[in-house]
């Protein structure tokens, strides 16, 4: 289990690491930014994400906030073995994210 600030830590480290890193240009101010302003409001932004009905019933958050990793990098990874996925970012384009990223994402979380 993990709380908010280990999320939002790793969450930082990877986009950092592994996204920031391989954007030239104006896209890479952009989304540095963005990625600013969503950790100042990361509390707010995971309480709407942990107050959601179907996490409610998934169980992902318990009472005390904490996070289930374990279940949600398992099941992240099966998903992510069937190949990657690509998805827009707005003002940024298209990205693609695969098994990899699930693990590094996990072990940035895990060390934050």
């Amino acid at each position: 289990m993990v709380n908010a600030t280990q999320i939002i830590n790793g969450v930082v480290k990877y986009i950092d690491a592994e996204i920031l890193s391989k954007i030239n240009g104006w896209q890479k101010w952009v989304l540095g930014a963005g990625a600013g302003i969503a950790v100042g409001r990361a509390g707010e932004i995971f309480n709407t994400i942990a107050s959601h009905p179907m996490v409610k019933m998934l169980g992902v958050v318990d009472e005390q906030g904490m996070v289930d990793i374990e279940m949600l990098h398992k099941e992240f990874a099966k998903q992510a073995a069937k190949g990657p996925v690509t998805f827009d970012v707005p003002m940024i384009g298209a990205m693609t994210i695969n098994q990899n990223d699930v693990e590094k994402l996990y072990h940035y979380i895990k060390e934050g």
